[in-house]
């Protein structure tokens, strides 16, 4: 249920009102694609790829372990004792540090993906964290709480941790970063927009949309500064321009609970989770077009993540304890619909300075979390 919580809205003197658009997917075709499978713990929620190892880390929730899989061997490494409830996993490349956020205890374990030996932080304002993304120009990693609006942002260099709060953050899920515009997207679950966060000054700003329904996940190509909010209470994905702050919306038939998005940003691919479809969409960045891999190893699919050099691309399947390991090199979307913009009411509103788990009760939880049960 989201939260009823009154938060102050301040008047602000920029109000921009951007081209909004709807794209209407044609009935999405099932794209070929080769799919392996490996078994990991129990759980699996929200994962990350290391592209400096070629490794991948897969937070198990419901037995506090990390799985840690080999891209080369398919092997896959458990890793125990620093974990409570794990969820979300960010990499800083630059550094070779794993970020997993603890929703259970309060705390963030760092991996060191050199050896995977693993240190534990904590501060007061975690509080049941959960979403995470890294920066890895300015070495700032970003937080969500489950059960407050406090932005966490833990410094790399030395984990000391410093807090963003503002009136435009409500009920934040997801959040992804763009390294070149130092812009950090915020999907805000309680109120239906995107709040944006300048990494110069930690400014907060809302982009508001009537196509944001629910936003659970968020991620951004950062070659063509677009930013992907999924909307699962509209089946839907919107399409934000950092440029103008216009939004498009997409829709499709394979999208069903559309859940978590990934970014391939040298394919211009993002592929899109259906937790109750138990699909993969595939969305062109170059023309919002849409197709879906269907596998019968997608059951209750949720994080996941590509690797751009090979086109792989990994899926937590969150009622079968098994990651889908897929070969999307054949799973490019063929030609589809362009946006035609229209006048909307989306806007881009300054203020100051400022999930899935796999057993039934978790689940439930999120979806009541996001108004769908």
């Amino acid at each position: 249920m989201r939260s009823m919580r009154l938060v102050a809205r301040m008047v602000v003197a920029a109000l921009l009102l951007p081209l909004v658009a709807v794209v209407a997917g044609a009935p999405a075709r099932a794209s070929a694609a080769t799919v392996t499978t490996v078994t990991v713990g129990n759980g699996p929620q929200l994962l990350a790829r290391d592209p400096v190892t070629n490794k991948v880390y897969v937070a198990n929730i419901a037995d506090n372990t990390v799985s840690v899989i080999d891209e080369a061997t398919r092997g896959v490494t458990t890793l125990r004792g620093f974990f409570n409830q794990p969820f979300g996993v960010a990499v800083n490349p630059t550094t070779n540090k794993v970020y997993v956020t603890n929703s259970g205890d309060n705390t963030v374990a760092i991996i060191n993906g050199a050896d995977n030996s693993v240190v534990t932080t904590t501060a007061p304002i975690f509080n049941a964290p959960a979403g995470v993304a890294v920066d890895p120009t300015t070495d700032k990693v970003y937080l969500t709480n489950f059960n407050d609006n406090v932005i966490p942002v833990l410094n790399g260099a030395d984990n000391s941790v410093t807090g963003i709060s503002s009136s435009k953050v409500i009920t934040p899920d997801d959040l992804a970063v763009d390294p070149t515009t130092g812009k950090v997207f915020v999907a805000n679950n309680g109120n239906d927009t995107v709040a944006v966060i300048d990494e110069s000054d930690n400014s907060v700003s809302t982009i508001a949309s009537p196509f944001f329904k629910g936003p659970i996940g968020v991620a951004v190509n950062a070659n063509t500064h677009k930013v992907y909010v999924v909307s699962p209470s509209n089946n839907s994905v919107e399409v934000v321009d950092e440029a103008d702050k216009s939004v498009t919306r997409i829709t499709d038939p394979s999208f069903d609970f559309p859940f978590i998005a990934a970014v391939d940003p040298t394919a211009n691919r993002i592929y899109v989770t259906n937790n109750n479809g138990d699909t993969v969409s595939v969305i062109s960045g170059t023309d919002n077009s849409v197709t879906s891999i269907a596998d019968p190893s997608f059951d209750g699919p949720g994080g996941l993540d590509v690797d751009p050099a090979s086109q792989t691309l990994y899926v937590a399947n969150g009622n079968t304890n098994t990651v889908s390991i897929v070969d999307t090199s054949g799973a490019m979307p063929s030609p589809g619909p362009t946006a035609t913009p229209e006048l909307g009411s989306g806007e881009l509103v300054t203020t100051g300075l400022g999930a899935l788990l796999v057993t039934f009760l978790y689940r439930r939880r999120r979806k009541r979390r996001h108004g769908l049960v």
